[in-house]
């Protein structure tokens, strides 16, 4: 997989819900600015109900981005819902033979473990064109953000590159230290694709996971699926990133509950866990490598890239 440099193709896709004219046009603007080329999936603009037209439609942009010589990586215009329908339209045999960057999170989620659990390709959880042109406020690709969009996709460097938040330290809320291949992403897109044939295999595995907008129980329920399919019984450890806008927003203390119902579902397990990592539906956004091999001591407060 070849790393981004100035003057590179890069092609932008729509996997889930559709995203107005107006947020690619901004999105595209940041990526000229910073020396890139655009191209235009064919189905970009594409609405179909809820969706950015039909799923087999969604997949072609992917896979022909992917067989596309000139482009050297695939952003996503956002997440929002039904990604998970591509699955079974992506060509895995051609992805493998074309390993490229492929960007994005919230229920892009999906697609990133996919492709990385069906092919051994590196994907990357990181800010969707939307948030790269600013997101709602016009901040989404904080200075923080560019930085590390810079490090992991534009670096020469693709190893032994040290993690750390953009102003405040996560909190340890298991101790330990371990190692393994990173897996997860938005926790709603991620429990879609349990007992699929898009799982991860989680033995000896990091967890990551982070939420916007959902009900706490709805959170506590989730991680209830993700235990009783025996992902906690695997994994080597948990990185929880920025848990927001949590249900009931009248809700004293709510990020205590969080970390209490954190800490109650993992009790039974010995693996570390940290809580409050940059990553997510924020403006300070860390870029992780899915499927890439990192290591963290709750001693430090860094995450060590070892590769990808």
């Amino acid at each position: 997989m070849d790393l981004l440099k100035k003057g590179d193709y890069v092609g932008i896709v729509a996997p889930g819900s559709p995203a107005p004219r107006q947020v690619i046009e901004r999105g595209i603007n940041v990526l000229e600015s910073l020396g890139f080329k655009i191209k235009l999936g064919k189905h970009i603009f594409d609405i179909t109900e809820h969706n950015a037209g039909l799923p087999e439609n969604r997949a072609s942009d992917i896979n022909n981005f992917f067989s596309d010589w000139e482009v050297k990586a695939i952003i996503t215009a956002r997440g929002g819902y039904n990604c998970n329908q591509v699955l079974p339209y992506l060509d895995y045999s051609l992805i493998k033979k074309n390993p490229k960057i492929f960007l994005g999170l919230s229920d892009v989620t999906a697609i990133l473990n996919a492709i990385t659990s069906r092919t051994g390709i590196v994907t990357f959880h990181g800010p969707v064109l939307l948030m790269i042109g600013g997101g709602r406020d016009g901040l989404a690709f904080s200075q923080y953000s560019q930085e590390h969009f810079k490090k992991i996709l534009m670096g020469k460097m693709r190893k032994n590159i040290h993690l750390m938040n953009a102003f405040t330290n996560w909190r340890v809320l298991k101790k330990g230290q371990i190692a393994g291949r990173l897996f997860g992403g938005n926790l709603v897109s991620l429990t879609s694709i349990i007992g699929t044939l898009y799982e991860p295999n989680w033995e000896d595995k990091i967890l990551i996971w982070e939420t916007v907008g959902e009900r706490i129980e709805m959170i506590n329920q989730m991680l209830t699926h993700l235990k009783l399919a025996g992902v906690f019984d695997k994994i080597n450890g948990m990185i929880v990133g920025r848990v927001i806008d949590t249900q009931p927003k009248e809700e004293i203390n709510m990020e205590k509950r969080i970390i209490e119902m954190i800490l109650d579902q993992c009790k039974p397990y010995s693996f570390p866990v940290i809580y409050g990592v940059d990553f997510g539906h924020i403006n300070d956004n860390l870029i992780l490598p899915i499927g890439g091999e990192v290591r963290f001591d709750t001693k430090d407060n860094i995450i060590k890239i070892i590769k990808y």
